[in-house]
């Protein structure tokens, strides 16, 4: 697959988003926040972040890319995950084996041992943006 392209900018959920940042084990998931990520998947760590200021409402999330390019989106399992699984199987989206990775926050589960993520990508021959509607406070990006 040709993937020469990025992802470039997200909008949307009634928050103002961050610039696009390179992905690595440990980075803040929110910049005002101690949220990190653990067990970064192999294919998002030579990859770009694009994280939400807290709290994603429910709405229109659009992200913005170059094609042909891999978008990968996360969101939390569970509680926060605001229909977004649903909505990407459906709309054929692939779901990755990232059975570890993680949303760690001190207190957040209450242990510090995070929340698990759910991974999913699709290839974007053409086009330069795709919306995702969500049901509810959202923890993805």
């Amino acid at each position: 697959l040709e993937c020469s392209g990025k992802v470039t900018g997200c909008s949307g959920l009634g928050v103002a988003w961050n610039p696009p940042r390179g992905m690595a084990e440990g980075i803040l998931i929110y910049t005002d926040k101690d949220y990190t990520f653990r067990n970064v998947p192999a294919c998002l760590t030579s990859g770009t972040y694009i994280g939400s200021h807290c709290w994603p409402k429910a709405g229109t999330w659009t992200i913005e890319y170059e094609a042909p390019t891999m978008l990968y989106v996360w969101v939390q399992q569970g509680a926060y995950n605001a229909g977004v699984d649903e909505v990407l199987k459906a709309d054929g989206w692939l779901l990755e084996d990232a059975k570890d990775f993680l949303n760690v926050a001190l207190g957040l589960d209450g242990f510090g041992s995070g929340l698990p993520l759910t991974l999913w990508s699709r290839h974007f021959a053409s086009g330069s943006s795709y919306s995702i509607e969500t049901k509810d406070l959202m923890i993805g990006g």
